[in-house]
Formats: structure tokens, sequence, C-alpha cells
């Protein structure tokens, strides 16, 4: 055998219209914690990662993301949940 390694499923988390939240698909890795997101309304914005997710979640191209907008910058978002 090899290593076998179980995940443990994870909760869906549940977007919430109200607070200006999108799902989106990472493009690329831009560098410094910034990211090329495609959201599901149809736009390409610039995501951040939050100082409480760097290095404990691992995100990469082709994952799907949940982010919030922010209000004052439309392009740019933050990234809530992986």
């Amino acid at each position: 055998g090899g290593n076998t390694v179980t995940e443990p499923k994870r909760e869906l988390v549940v977007r919430h219209e109200e607070e200006e939240e999108v799902y989106g698909r990472i493009l690329r890795e831009l560098g410094n914690c910034r990211l090329e997101v495609f959201c599901f309304d149809s736009q390409t914005r610039l995501a951040h990662i939050p100082g409480r997710l760097q290095g404990k979640v691992w995100i990469r191209r082709g994952d799907t993301v949940l982010l919030t907008l922010r209000s004052y910058h439309p392009e740019k978002a933050y990234i809530l949940h992986k």
C-alpha cells in the first residue's frame, strides 16, 4: 500500500445575496496573495486571500471559491471560503 489520506467532508457555505457575495473560479495566481477570478456573474475580478486563510487553505487554479465584493471597488473582491 501507499498512503491513504481521507479528507474530512466540508460543509457547504451558501452565499448571501444581500451581502454582495458571489461564487467564482480561479483563473490564475498573480502572486502576493492575489488571484484572477472569473465570477459566476460573468465578470473577471482581482481577488485577495485574507491573512486568516493564508497558509491554512491552499487555493489553486480551477478551484471554486466564495467571494465578497468590495463596495468601493466592484472589480475587486476578498475570498471568504474555498
